[in-house]
């Protein structure tokens, strides 16, 4: 555990993937904070560590953002490991603010490094605060389903560059519900999920609509 917690990534770190990968994916083609905690949690339970997942906002200079992490029991506590964890020191020389990726027990060790904001919620492979993850994705449908026909409604603005006519507003609507229910069953597949795996590019029902909407008048 000490080897594990003492190092730190060697694989690709991008921000490209729009759902919670499984760790295998992660080790084959990289991934972002989520993909990269989940990882962590499995290793750590191979090992007999509990681990969880942990979801929130953290402050990076005035910044606040999401992030993803790891939280550990460890010597009688829950203790955060971040393994996309990055720590910014300024230059005494210089004075340049300089960002390195940190071991992966940095903040167990330097606690006040983390500069935590909101927990938004935890979960584990099974559960997420208590709720198994089908439950919680089912009670959060009409949720998700709003948020992907609001990014398609974007989409149609920035095509058209004018508001939707009522026609068009509940073609929109027509189209979310089509490929919301055509994609649940792979979403079901990945859980958690998010729903912007829907209205990717590469997404050949959105790329049959954009195109659509982009040779009417």
């Amino acid at each position: 555990f000490d080897k594990l917690c003492g190092s730190n990534i060697n694989i690709e770190i991008n921000f490209k993937a729009d759902y919670y990968q499984k760790p295998d994916e992660t080790l084959k083609k990289g991934g972002d904070c989520e993909d990269f905690a989940i990882l962590f949690v499995s290793a750590a339970k191979n090992i007999d560590v509990p681990a969880r997942v942990t979801v929130g906002k953290i402050k990076i200079k005035e910044k606040v953002e999401i992030h993803a992490w790891t939280e550990i029991y460890y010597r009688g506590k829950w203790q955060t490991v971040d393994p996309t964890g990055r720590i910014e020191k300024i230059d005494p020389i210089t004075g340049e603010v300089k960002k390195r990726i940190v071991p992966f027990d940095w903040f167990i060790k330097h606690p006040n490094d983390f500069h935590l904001v909101e927990i938004i919620y935890k979960f584990d492979d099974k559960n997420i605060e208590g709720i198994s993850p089908i439950e919680r994705l089912e009670s959060k449908k009409p949720e998700m389903k709003e948020e992907v026909f609001l990014s398609l409604y974007d989409i149609f603005k920035k095509i058209k560059n004018r508001e939707p006519s009522p026609d068009e507003l509940k073609e929109i609507k027509e189209i979310t519900d089509y490929l919301f229910e055509l994609r649940w069953e792979i979403i079901k597949k990945r859980i958690p999920e998010d729903p912007r795996t829907i209205i990717q590019p590469d997404n050949p029902e959105l790329k049959i609509w954009i195109e659509k909407i982009k040779a009417k008048g």
